[in-house]
């Protein structure tokens, strides 16, 4: 198997596309059949904007994303927000 074949769950990924894309902004709109969602890096000095990523979504993948980004997003804050002091019972 070559590095170009190293299998990522049950699909394949490109070496040049594992490492990812840092964004600090999105963009999302909506077309007639389809949502486009843009990622984009915002760089403060000098300030300039770079689209680092865009995915075309069917709406019921769009749906899907949602749902996922949901369940994260709960996950993430029960982890990341301080426990509740023992009162005592």
């Amino acid at each position: 198997m070559s590095e170009r074949d190293e299998p990522i769950d049950d699909f394949y990924v490109d070496p040049a596309v594992v490492v990812g894309v840092w964004a600090n902004s999105t963009r999302v709109q909506r077309g007639r059949d389809e949502f486009t969602v843009d990622f984009r890096r915002h760089v403060p000095d000098p300030s300039r904007r770079f689209l680092v990523a865009r995915a075309l979504l069917s709406p019921a993948v769009a749906f899907e994303l949602r749902d996922q980004l949901d369940g994260a997003l709960q996950s993430y804050t029960e982890w990341s927000m301080p426990k509740e002091p023992d009162d005592g019972d």
